[in-house]
């Protein structure tokens, strides 16, 4: 959170500096896990449980904390599994778990670790915010790259 003020002052005082005509970007590049991740599923590889399921439409996985229940979080942990190949040295995402970072690019994906906006799931919303305040725009000086 201190680097969060950090941030915020840093901008405000090259914005006084330099005069309010020229405002420079601010793009915004989260830790691991500080992205809203989706997946859809069509796999052909059974899951752990008979509960879980083989085929989806895009759905919220990171962060659903419904996910993280006893016995539910083995599904979560099995379609956030990745593959090694040793021939390419690459990984890639389980057979039929497809994965992508809802509107790259924005702000939207990473104020929240969830889709729901609630406080308790608030990462960058805060500085986001205040740089709205000062005049910054979601999606034209204010960027998100998951």
């Amino acid at each position: 959170m201190i680097w969060h003020l950090l941030l915020l002052s840093f901008i405000c005082t090259i914005n006084n500096i330099n005069g309010d005509s020229i405002r420079y970007p601010a793009i915004f590049i989260p830790g691991n896990g500080g992205s809203q991740i989706w997946a859809r599923l069509n796999r052909t590889s059974p899951p752990p449980h008979f509960f879980c399921s083989r085929h989806s439409n895009w759905f919220e996985l990171w962060l659903d904390v419904r996910l993280l229940l006893p016995e539910v979080i083995d599904c979560f942990v099995d379609n956030m599994r990745l593959t090694y190949n040793s021939t390419t040295k690459k990984t890639s995402n389980l057979e039929g778990v497809e994965i992508q970072v809802p509107d790259f690019g924005q702000t939207s994906s990473i104020e929240f670790f969830d889709s729901s906006g609630i406080g308790y799931s608030s990462y960058f919303a805060p500085i986001i915010r205040s740089l709205v305040a000062l005049g910054y725009t979601r999606g034209v000086d204010l960027r998100g790259a998951p």
